[in-house]
């Protein structure tokens, strides 16, 4: 009886599926603030720094641009690299957004080609005002 408990004991050690809820253990999420208050200077591009995404499966970008002196209206896209040196937009893949002025919180979830590494870039499309100020996070999975 002793062994008997002991290897339950064991077991529950091994094995604590009280101590996550379902699923927690293998789908971890994390999110990055990428881009912090830039300024997007009428047409001007802001680029995150690159960002490892080797491990990933899930992307997901949200976004943000303000203007006080007008409506801000940003393009966000995703570079990527394989080689961690030359970024590139990949072919086949849509920018995140072509142009949103709605100047409120955005998500969208993002398909790219399997890479080691990628930037979330912002930048200004005609008529966007000097001001625009645009945050951006990261979401992975």
């Amino acid at each position: 009886m002793k062994k008997f408990l002991s290897l339950i004991f064991f077991l529950i050690f091994i094995f604590p599926s009280w101590a996550f809820p379902a699923g927690e253990v293998f789908l971890r999420a994390y999110k990055d603030k990428v881009i912090d208050a830039a300024t997007i200077n009428a047409t001007a591009e802001v680029c995150s720094v690159a960002l490892s995404v080797s491990r990933v499966e899930y992307l997901s970008v949200q976004w943000n641009a303000v203007s006080a002196t007008g409506t801000a209206n940003v393009r966000v896209y995703v570079t990527a690299s394989i080689d961690e040196t030359n970024f590139v937009t990949p072919e086949g893949v849509a920018d995140v957004i072509a142009s949103d002025t709605s100047e409120a919180w955005k998500i969208s979830g993002v398909y790219i080609p399997m890479v080691r590494e990628i930037k979330v870039c912002v930048k200004g499309v005609a008529a966007n005002p000097a001001d625009t100020v645009a945050t951006v996070w990261l979401g992975r999975q």
